[in-house]
């Protein structure tokens, strides 16, 4: 299993995904995309709390 992330600095990818919050910054999303590059779930109002285990076993899943 390949886990990636991705740094957005000049924020043109949130806008693509259509997540930018006010100012400019990047709503608490997070998307799992497969090794093909569809998006496979979205998590939207993130909280810090308990969300790694969410996304593990999103990920697991695929």
């Amino acid at each position: 299993m390949r886990i990636h992330l991705l740094a957005d600095p000049n924020a043109e990818i949130l806008k693509r995904l259509g997540v930018a919050g006010p100012l400019g910054f990047a709503s608490r999303t997070t998307f799992v995309i497969d090794d093909t590059g569809i998006v496979r779930h979205v998590f939207e109002n993130v909280s810090a709390r308990g969300h790694a285990a969410e996304v593990l076993a999103v990920v697991e899943a695929l």
